[in-house]
């Protein structure tokens, strides 16, 4: 399928060329095509499937895009369209230096807006070079882009100190989010939870908070409110790992005790019953089993794993079960 996507826009392509059209960027695409299709050849050959099926689609991809190229650049912009877009983007650019100049003799903070104007800028000339070389299209698209950033040139002005304010509370709120789960895990340590997870979760949030307080030293405000709020997401996971670890220390130390007077009950029955004559393999089986599960939960129990312990103990306490069920069969 590749193959033939390739060949159609090869096709095309050649026909354009005849026609006069720009097709330099369409024919550079479709080398890249032919190249990752000559890449999804050698995977197919390695057996790696499912790389040639990703590198077959890439090629196809890329030969679309030539082929659009093709119709983007027979577009119906002309000199005309070309000469008011850049008009529009000077006026655009006239505005926002107006407003950042008024801005700056006001006191206020216009470093971000005189970044984007001079953006902003920088595309008009490289507009107006697309106009003299009668590349209609590719003038019309930077010149709108040139007029988008002056217009986000003027919305920058007087926006820092909002954003300087609102990084100031995110991290506020942060750092409050922090204390609360610190505060919470502690409690949860000391009752005996584990809180492992809950631990390395905060200590995540911890670190997200000062390259957050790093961000705002570095007027990244908006670098800042992102990573406190990231902060924040993440001290409030800590604090549902505690919440979704139900089980303490002592619940688990009570429940592999209770497990083990049930396996010692067991041990005593199919020893009855061996002694009676009966045959029993199976259960002694189980109960083995049963009391290796133990062992591994109370291995679990002193590394702080309760909730594996407890998961543990239930596997252990339904062998236990069976193994009751079977000898009750055996000697009935």
């Amino acid at each position: 399928e590749a193959q033939d996507v390739i060949d159609d826009a090869a096709v095309e392509i050649a026909e354009a060329d005849d026609d006069g059209e720009d097709v330099d960027e369409a024919e550079d695409l479709l080398d890249e095509a032919w190249d990752v299709l000559d890449e999804a050849e050698d995977a197919l050959a390695d057996n790696d499937y499912d790389e040639a099926v990703e590198l077959a689609e890439e090629a196809i991809e890329l030969a679309e895009q030539a082929l659009d190229e093709i119709g983007g650049g027979s577009s119906d912009a002309d000199e005309d369209d070309a000469e008011d877009a850049i008009e529009d983007a000077e006026d655009a650019i006239d505005d926002a230096e107006e407003a950042i100049e008024e801005a700056d003799d006001d006191g206020e903070d216009v470093d971000e807006a005189e970044d984007l104007l001079d953006e902003a800028k920088d595309l008009l000339d490289e507009a107006e070079e697309a106009l003299d070389d009668e590349d209609y299209d590719e003038a019309v698209e930077l010149a709108e882009e040139a007029a988008e950033l002056a217009e986000e040139a003027e919305d920058a002005i007087g926006g820092s100190s909002d954003d300087e304010e609102e990084a100031e509370e995110a991290i506020e709120d942060a750092e409050d989010a922090i204390d609360d789960a610190e505060e919470a895990i502690e409690d949860a340590d000391d009752d005996g939870y584990d809180v492992d997870e809950a631990e390395e979760l905060l200590e995540e949030a911890q670190e997200l908070l000062e390259e957050a307080e790093e961000a705002f030293d570095d007027e990244d405000y908006d670098e800042a409110i992102e990573l406190a709020e990231e902060a924040i997401e993440l001290a409030e996971e800590a604090e549902d790992a505690i919440i979704e670890s139900d089980n303490s220390e002592e619940d688990a130390e009570d429940a592999l005790d209770d497990a083990r007077d049930d396996l010692d009950d067991l041990s005593d029955d199919i020893r009855d019953a061996e002694l009676d004559g009966y045959n029993v393999d199976e259960p002694l089986d189980m109960a083995d089993e049963a009391e290796d599960l133990l062992d591994d939960a109370e291995d679990a129990i002193d590394d702080g794993d309760y909730d594996d312990a407890m998961d543990l103990i239930d596997e252990a306490l339904e062998l236990i079960e069976e193994a009751e069920e079977e000898l009750d069969d055996i000697t009935s």
